[in-house]
């Protein structure tokens, strides 16, 4: 499974837990974190945390991709 997680901010608290996630989880999936909507490469989940962007146009795209 493709998994991206969106989190524009970098000081937020929950980005060690994110590391961690993807560390614990990243040899049965493929997982992105990524901090501006342009660097979403598509997938099957997305999770948005602290996002300040508009995305409407970027998720209807990203679920189309999957």
């Amino acid at each position: 499974m493709k998994i991206s997680f969106l989190c524009s901010d970098s000081e937020h608290p929950v980005n060690s837990y994110l590391y961690n996630w993807i560390e614990d989880n990243s040899t049965e999936h493929t997982i992105e974190l990524v901090r501006e909507k342009s660097e979403l490469s598509g997938g099957d989940i997305l999770f948005l945390i602290s996002c300040s962007e508009s995305l409407i146009r970027k998720i209807a795209l990203f679920i189309l991709k999957a």
